[in-house]
């Protein structure tokens, strides 16, 4: 188990500008987390599906922060995703002195069956401090090149990264999504088919910046 309830939970108490995605944790969220699992809750309310996820990623936050900011990155650890275009990027590169900025991009998501494909276009807006918290928001824009905005009735989402727990090198990456497919297919079925890939979202950041090297020998070894 990872030692590390009362720094983590001082942590969650810094201010940390977010969009609602900076939601409560729980203490059995607390736990699992402590665990090295990753703690998901899903909310169905109708045809709207929403999704609070939470782990940890043995990396610094400007890593991870920039892992998630890398369009690039996307369809590693949302395979749902299988293709990604951009439409208008005002992102500065990293090391240029911003944290974040603001992109338009359009998407090609694959469900399994029932839910099947879908295309949409999102606004995406990151920003941060560095060495301190990262932030990327995004929701649905219903114009861009594919005109797409049928496919999708709601989606908006963010991932925000802070250190878990403070000076050290691992961060706490908390995601949370909501959305409304669209679909005759029941909320509770489509959730269930959507809700399979969640937990990817942050196991998948864990296997790619620990096998770069990112994460420091101390991160390794808390």
């Amino acid at each position: 188990m990872l030692s590390f309830a009362s720094d983590a939970l001082a942590a969650e108490r810094q201010s940390v500008r977010s969009k609602p995605s900076k939601f409560e944790l729980s203490a059995n969220d607390w736990a699992k987390i402590a665990e090295g699992e990753i703690a998901v809750r899903h909310v169905n309310r109708g045809q709207v599906n929403e999704f609070f996820t939470a782990g940890l990623v043995k990396a610094p936050v400007d890593d991870v922060f920039w892992y998630y900011e890398d369009h690039t990155n996307t369809m590693r650890y949302q395979n749902a995703i299988r293709g990604v275009r951009v439409e208008e990027d005002r992102t500065p590169k990293r090391g240029s002195g911003g944290q974040g900025g603001y992109r338009r991009l359009s998407y090609d998501l694959q469900l399994p069956w029932p839910v099947g494909a879908r295309k949409f276009v999102l606004d995406l807006e990151g920003q941060g401090e560095a060495g301190k918290w990262g932030d990327i928001y995004w929701s649905k824009n219903s114009g861009g090149d594919c005109n797409c905005g049928a496919d999708i009735d709601e989606m908006m989402g963010s991932y925000v990264v802070t250190p878990y727990p403070p000076n050290r090198n691992w961060s706490l990456v908390r995601y949370w999504v909501k959305a409304n497919m669209n679909t005759w297919i029941p909320g509770w079925l489509v959730g269930f088919v959507q809700g399979r890939t969640i937990p990817h979202v942050v196991s998948q950041a864990r296997a790619d910046l620990e096998k770069s090297g990112t994460a420091s020998k101390s991160a390794r070894n808390p």
